[in-house]
């Protein structure tokens, strides 16, 4: 994923829910956490 240079437009974020949550949250800049999500 670092080649991927394409911004999303913030409608992205305002039209489509979220698929997953982290278990923590941490007040930093990046959480990581591994989903399964089904074919869509």
């Amino acid at each position: 994923m670092h080649g991927n240079k394409q911004h999303l437009q913030k409608d992205f974020f305002l039209y489509n829910a979220s698929k997953a949550r982290s278990r923590t949250y941490i007040n930093m800049r990046e959480v990581s956490e591994r989903f399964r999500l089904p074919p869509s």
